[in-house]
């Protein structure tokens, strides 16, 4: 990405985080969103989300599944004019950068293993809660 395009991720991550400073649980929300270009116009019941060939943010790793407007699956940007999140079809989404491009290979299987990792730890817990149930209620550990 080069410099002005991360001067504008820069400025429309502080620009969302300034409209939602009033709410604690946006605090850090946006840091992890890339800029992208919307190819198409967007709109919603709150009026015009987006205009065709607008630069936004958006979270990359949340998905919207198939929903009410017939779209196969969207991306979650954010919205300045609504002051909310969106889901935007994938084709109406172009990516400033390769390495931001949740459909490259490379950046999928970062992904993907930072959520088998995820998995993983979670599943651990899990055991480590069943062994402590077992043990309060005296029944054998299974090997």
């Amino acid at each position: 990405m080069d410099d002005k395009h991360l001067a504008k991720l820069k400025e429309l991550r502080a620009r969302a985080q300034a409209q939602n400073a009033q709410y604690p649980q946006y605090e850090s929300v946006f840091d992890d969103h890339v800029l992208y270009i919307v190819t198409s116009d967007v709109s919603t019941k709150l009026g015009q989300a987006f205009s065709k060939d607008e630069l936004a943010i958006c979270d990359p790793e949340a998905k919207i599944l198939p929903h009410f407007s017939g779209a196969n699956f969207c991306f979650t940007v954010y919205s300045f004019r609504n002051r909310v999140n969106t889901g935007v079809p994938f084709d109406d989404v172009m990516f400033i950068s390769e390495d931001d491009d949740p459909t490259h290979p490379e950046w999928r299987l970062k992904v993907l293993e930072r959520q088998a990792a995820d998995l993983r730890s979670k599943l651990r817990k899990k055991n480590a809660e069943v062994r402590a149930c077992r043990a309060a209620i005296g029944t054998p550990s299974e090997s």
